[in-house]
């Protein structure tokens, strides 16, 4: 009897921990996206489906290319990629759950991308980059990292900071990681290497309240002509871990039920 107690104790604390705990992954070289980047394409595994939007005068949009084309290097020659030029009001959106299932990320988690930009958009209405939401678009907006009309990335958060991310210009891509923090999923931190190929990113970000990402959005918005003010990006991963207070405490409370059960034995 015992020994049935204890299997069914390590299913139910495996089970446990297995819920509170997901990852994601996806590449644009996944054969869902063999023919384009379209919208409701959903390749990899783990994330939902993407929603892709664009407006203007028709030259906004997606498709999967080379980066090499817009002077980038460091990237697959098949990478997620975006244009909204001439800056004629063209924009071009591309919005994702990072879970299929609409689940938040969890204190102490991480997303990574490769991220790779050129030129900038060449005048103060146009810009590129990425946001972080809960609730997707529609939701609560939490930070974004962006380049807009100079060579600098910049970040801002829900908390009001702001600031540069990264100033030195070059054509590397740029793989940069958010981590959230350990026991506090409304702060996190962005790590990474600038694309001069050796500037040190590393900034806090306050997201101004309880709520953790489970949502971005790839934007592209009146950039003025030429391939190189094109964006890229490939390789989104994201490894949402238990809150180790939250799983320990679950696991005690099961430890609490089998000791009570064998004390009734």
């Amino acid at each position: 009897m015992r020994k049935i107690m204890m299997v069914c104790v390590t299913i139910l604390v495996a089970t446990a921990v297995s819920s509170f705990a997901w990852t994601s992954a996806d590449n644009a070289q996944h054969s869902a996206y063999d023919n384009g980047w379209t919208n409701n394409a959903n390749g990899g595994s783990g994330f939902g489906a993407w929603t892709l939007s664009a407006a203007g005068s028709g030259n906004a949009g997606h498709f999967i290319g080379d980066p090499s084309a817009a002077g980038v290097s460091g990237m697959n020659v098949e990478s997620f990629g975006q244009f909204a030029n001439p800056n004629n009001d063209n924009t071009a959106y591309a919005d994702r759950f990072m879970n299929d299932s609409g689940l938040d990320m969890e204190a102490g988690g991480t997303f990574t991308f490769d991220w790779g930009v050129n030129w900038d958009a060449n005048n103060t209405s146009g810009g590129k980059g990425i946001n972080f939401y809960n609730g997707g678009s529609a939701g609560t907006w939490l930070f974004t990292l962006k380049q807009t009309d100079s060579a600098s990335i910049l970040w801002n958060d829900a908390n009001g900071g702001s600031g540069t991310l990264a100033a030195n210009y070059g054509v590397n891509a740029m793989t940069l990681t958010l981590t959230l923090g350990a026991s506090d999923a409304s702060i996190g931190t962005i790590t990474g290497t600038g694309r001069d190929g050796s500037e040190a990113i590393s900034q806090a970000l306050d997201f101004g309240g309880t709520l953790a990402p489970d949502s971005f959005r790839i934007w592209s918005e009146n950039l003025d002509t030429g391939d190189q003010r094109q964006q890229y990006f490939d390789n989104f991963s994201v490894s949402s871990v238990p809150e180790p207070t939250t799983a320990l405490l679950f696991i005690g409370g099961i430890a609490g039920l089998v000791y009570a059960r064998r004390k009734r034995a």
